[in-house]
């Protein structure tokens, strides 16, 4: 069976993202194929095979997003959004998830390495009761099951009567990939086998407000300094795992 990296990039700054996250990616060893799913050519030889589709004008292009089973030409595949940074090897990943047939991180860390607090920026997911999943770094084979679920994360993401019918409480005004995978593991009742709360790798997610400072910026990068490198860092802690950056910082 193949196994490769898929990335998704629209727009000049998620393109410059997504060629840095492929360049992480081989920096920790790892020799398997990256593939790009873009509406714009880059011929980055980083990328061992680039799939041209047409732009989308929602905010966080989950039309597109939501087809990646689709496009994905790997019989395996992991997922990184491209505003990510890969600060070591991902063969643990891959072991852990050979005997699954999806997976979603359920468990972020701040910066420094502890817990993020979801209640702080992830209001719909409690009120609703939803899982705590995470599509920055996701796997999935390709199953009947898993074309299942991404075909009813489609349905959700395009389909606003829907989403106000079954998000009751703070419904989002903007459809978000996190939110419909989150609300279809609800529905088919499959949190349980698709949730991955494990620290290897550490899911480093930069939301501001969640880093627990008593006073946070908008941007966590006013707030803390930044060293990206060989070995990347946020003010004296060094970030293992991937990291999840959300701002120009790259």
């Amino acid at each position: 069976m193949t196994q490769g990296y898929l990335l998704y990039a629209q727009g000049a700054d998620h393109l410059k993202y997504a060629i840095n996250c492929a360049k992480s990616i081989r920096t920790m060893g790892d020799q398997r194929p990256i593939s790009l799913v873009t509406d714009k050519i880059t011929k980055d030889p980083v990328f061992d095979k680039e799939i041209l589709i047409e732009k989308n004008l929602d905010k966080f292009h989950v039309e597109n997003r939501s087809k990646l089973w689709q496009y994905s030409p790997y019989d395996e595949t992991t997922v990184i959004e491209s505003d990510c940074i890969v600060t070591q090897n991902l063969d643990n990943w891959w072991l852990k998830n050979k005997s699954k047939e999806l997976c979603f991180i359920s468990q972020a860390y701040t910066y420094r390495q502890e817990n993020l607090d979801t209640t702080v920026d992830r209001k719909t997911f409690v009120e609703n009761h939803l899982p705590n999943l995470y599509v920055a770094l996701h796997y999935f084979k390709k199953t009947d099951f898993t074309q299942c679920f991404f075909d009813l994360v489609h349905i959700i993401n395009t389909n606003e009567d829907l989403r106000k019918k079954l998000i009751v409480n703070r419904n989002p005004k903007i459809p978000s990939m996190d939110v419909a995978v989150s609300l279809a593991t609800k529905l088919l009742d499959c949190s349980n086998k698709v949730s991955y709360s494990g620290c290897d790798p550490m899911f480093i997610h930069m939301k501001p407000y969640a880093q627990g400072w008593e006073k946070p910026f908008e941007m966590w990068s006013k707030r803390i300094n930044f060293f990206p490198g060989d070995e990347l860092f946020v003010g004296p802690f060094k970030q293992v795992g991937v990291f999840h950056f959300i701002e120009d910082v790259v």
